[in-house]
């Protein structure tokens, strides 16, 4: 019997400094640097080398009736006028296994805002000097013993 691969959502979490951002419309991790360079050879032998450049830029989009852009323009504000912007964020995949989090971020400016006669949204960056965790991972769940059970008898039949 195959995995059953189920994504919500709902069971994403995105937390920063103990705030739960909530009504957010996507979120990205985007990594400032790859982690390899390639060094071409000159007889077409390419060499590899680690970059140690963990960095990266959580993007996020918020509804623009959030109460949570109140919260993150008070913490920029607040980070402008007495430097005081170093973030804890974790965002995690409860329904999967992708994780990411980093103590050392700071958002790096204000959204721009839109007006209209519609739902606007605002994009937020922060930007992680380094990572403690980044996996991405997917969302097939693990075996039980029920399912073990199930699939040992439907072979029976």
């Amino acid at each position: 019997m195959a995995d059953i691969v189920t994504y919500s959502p709902s069971s994403v979490t995105l937390v920063i400094d103990d705030f739960q951002i909530v009504g957010w419309d996507s979120i990205s991790i985007i990594k400032t640097s790859p982690s390899f360079i390639t060094v071409p050879g000159i007889r077409g032998k390419h060499t590899r080398v680690r970059n140690p450049d963990k960095s990266c830029t959580i993007q996020f989009e918020l509804i623009q009736t959030s109460s949570a852009n109140d919260i993150l323009s008070a913490i920029h504000s607040m980070d402008i006028e007495m430097g005081t912007g170093k973030l804890s964020v974790m965002l995690k995949d409860s329904s999967g296994t992708s994780v990411f989090s980093s103590s050392d971020a700071y958002i790096t400016n204000f959204p721009d805002a839109t007006f209209s006669g519609q739902f606007e949204t605002r994009t937020w960056s922060i930007f992680c000097q380094s990572v403690r965790d980044f996996k991405v991972g997917g969302n097939t769940r693990p075996k039980t013993v029920l399912d073990s059970l199930f699939d040992s008898v439907s072979s029976i039949f």
